[in-house]
């Protein structure tokens, strides 16, 4: 029998049966990439996963941070399970925003916040001419510096 994982949360939201297992996956495989159909709820499930795997490090004594790395779609979606679901303070880094609330564990990071500084260069080699992009990091120190504090 798999156990519920259903977090307190403000919109009484009860996970099925199907994102308990996932969850269970996610919590004791630390190879489970959680790949579910499109409004299975993966965001849900992934997020449950990580809040059950930081309350277990502390009860252990261990101190960890969380990154999410997700496309741009998808950060709404967990800055509202954080703010207006779950409740717990979280860090986001992007483009349009960056913002650190005190105490936050779980860091969100977009894709074009870490790729989105890349620069088109064109360039011939062997007669054949080629597109090379190079990383523009002088945009992205930022962001680069808060991934490696973390």
């Amino acid at each position: 029998m798999i156990k519920d994982y259903t977090l307190k949360n403000k919109q009484n939201i009860v996970l099925t049966q199907d994102q308990n297992e996932v969850v269970e996956a996610l919590i004791n495989n630390p190879r489970f990439f959680n790949c579910s159909q499109t409004g299975f709820g993966k965001t849900i499930t992934t997020i449950t996963a990580a809040v059950y795997h930081y309350m277990n490090n502390l009860e252990e004594g261990k101190d960890f941070d969380y990154v999410i790395v997700c496309p741009t779609i998808a950060n709404r979606a967990f800055i509202n399970l954080f703010k207006n679901i779950f409740a717990i303070p979280y860090n986001i880094y992007t483009a349009q925003n960056f913002k650190e609330m005190k105490d936050a564990k779980f860091h969100i990071f977009n894709y074009s916040t870490l790729t989105g500084n890349l620069i088109k260069k064109k360039k011939v080699v062997n007669n054949v001419p080629l597109v090379e992009w190079v990383d523009n990091l002088q945009t992205a120190t930022p962001y680069i510096e808060k991934l490696t504090e973390l």
